[in-house]
C-alpha cells in the first residue's frame, strides 16, 4: 500500500446524521472495483451495500451503527490483505 494513502477508518464513534447513502470506501484490483456504502434505515438499523464494478453485489443489515462500521472495517481489512488497493473517497461538499 502506498505510504500517502491512509487506511480507511471511521472518523467518529457516534452515528452521523445522514439523509442518504454514504460511500465509506472503495478498493480496486486490476479491472475490478468494490465500493461499500452505508445506509441509515431509521428504526430498522443500518445497511451496508456492496457494489462490484458499480453493480449491486450484496447487502447486509445491522442493528446498530457500530456493528455496521465494524463489519465495513473487517471487510476492508480482509480485502486489503487479499491484495486489493484502497482508492481515495471524494465526498461532495
Amino acid at each position: 500500500m502506498s505510504a500517502d494513502v491512509l487506511r480507511w477508518r471511521p472518523k467518529t464513534t457516534t452515528p452521523p446524521n445522514m439523509s442518504g447513502p454514504k460511500l465509506l470506501w472503495t478498493v480496486h484490483k486490476q479491472q475490478w472495483r468494490i465500493e461499500c456504502i452505508l445506509e441509515n434505515q431509521e428504526a430498522d438499523g443500518w445497511n451496508l451495500r456492496v457494489l462490484l464494478n458499480g453493480r449491486w453485489f450484496f447487502c447486509c443489515r445491522f442493528g446498530s451503527w457500530n456493528e455496521a462500521i465494524q463489519a465495513a472495517n473487517d471487510k476492508h481489512a480482509e480485502l486489503e490483505a487479499g491484495g486489493w488497493s484502497p482508492a481515495a473517497v471524494v465526498e461532495n461538499q
